[in-house]
Formats: structure tokens, sequence, C-alpha cells
């Protein structure tokens, strides 16, 4: 693989070994797990030897399990929201409110987004998971409006692929919009490096949201 590096092109080796001694395995799955080690280490920005193990047949089963689920998990609701207030240091109140997801499975346990959310991130599944935290900061609004008590905005984070999987700007217009949820009360994160990768046709996304407020 020829990448980039510091301005100069540069040929990247990487390699994956899976060591079948005894030859206990047919030599299409030691292949296959070869190419498994080989896998991991393909973010990394210098050559490379991976040598396959027990730790990564975990790690890709893991991946496996989320991508497999998530439709599942929102479904029977094992993805929790949790609301990490942010609090004013000049008096002490409260002026905004992060939504903040946790997968609890039946099968896994807990699993911080740490676990989930960069494989969602690869396999551009994220906005799912996006989308269904949208879905529950607006019914936490709209029960705090019916009852009468004072709302704070919420929070929400938004991934660089969010934007390539689907019209992520009218998809959070239009579910904020259907519960007549003033758009003041929603603030969407977007970090930094996702800016930065494409200012410019993320300068534009941000407009469209401004124009439909």
């Amino acid at each position: 693989e020829r990448e980039s590096i510091g301005g100069e092109d540069q040929l990247l080796v990487r390699v994956g070994v899976y060591l079948n001694r005894p030859r206990e395995l047919h030599v299409s799955i030691a292949c296959d797990r070869a190419k498994i080690a080989c896998d991991s280490i393909k973010k990394a920005y210098t050559s490379g030897i991976s040598y396959y193990d027990d730790t990564i047949q975990e790690d890709v089963e893991k991946q496996q399990y989320i991508i497999s689920n998530i439709d599942k998990a929102i479904r029977e609701g094992w993805i929790k929201v949790y609301y990490q207030p942010i609090v004013r240091a000049i008096n002490g109140s409260v002026c905004d409110e992060e939504a903040l997801a946790r997968w609890i499975d039946p099968v896994k346990g807990f699993m911080s987004p740490g676990d989930f959310i960069p494989i969602l991130e690869e396999a551009k599944l994220i906005y799912k998971l996006d989308l269904y935290i949208l879905e529950q900061a607006l019914k936490k609004l709209k029960t705090i409006r019916k009852v009468g008590l004072h709302a704070v905005p919420q929070s929400i984070n938004l991934s660089r692929s969010d934007f390539e999987a689907c019209d992520i700007v009218d998809e959070v217009c239009r579910r904020v919009d259907a519960e007549g949820i003033s758009h003041d009360l929603l603030t969407m994160e977007i970090t930094e490096s996702i800016v930065g990768s494409d200012f410019e046709y993320m300068k534009k996304q941000i407009g469209r949201a401004s124009c439909r407020e």
C-alpha cells in the first residue's frame, strides 16, 4: 500500500501471520486468520507484522456481534441514554446536558462507547445510533415541556460517517420539527477533526441546518 506521509510517498508493508503448527487447520482457514491479523494493523501509518492470536479473534467476534445486533439493540432498548449535565462555573446552574449512549447487552453485559462507537463508525452504521439518541432526547424534552418544567438544551454528538451514510441534516431537522421542539433546545456537536477534514463541505451542511430553524 502506497501512502503519502509528510509529503513523500512511502510504500507501507503490512504482514499478517498465522502459525499453523502443527498443521491443524486447512490452508484456507489459516490464510483467513493471517488476513485477520493483517487487517488488525491496517490503520497504522507504519509498516509492520501482526501475529494472529486469541485477542485478535475476540476483537473480530466483538465487531461482528456489534454490527449484527445494532438494530436489535435499538429496538429492544439495550442502548440506554444517560445525560451528563454541563454546569456554568459562574453560578453553578445546569446550562446544557450531553446525551451519552451505553449499551447494556443481555449477552455481553455492559459495553462502553469505546467498545461499540469506533466499530459502528467504521461500518458506517453510527448514524442509526446517533438518530436514536436524538429521538430519546426529543422524548425527554417533550415530557419536560408537558409537566411544565424548565428545559435546558440537549447536546447530541454527530460522527463524520453520519454525513456519508445519509442526509443527516434533513434527518435531524425532520425529527425535531415533527416533535414540535425548538431548534434552540438541541446542540449538535461536531468534532474539530470532522470539520477540518473537509471545511467547505461541513460549512455548507451547517448552513443548511441554520436555514431550517
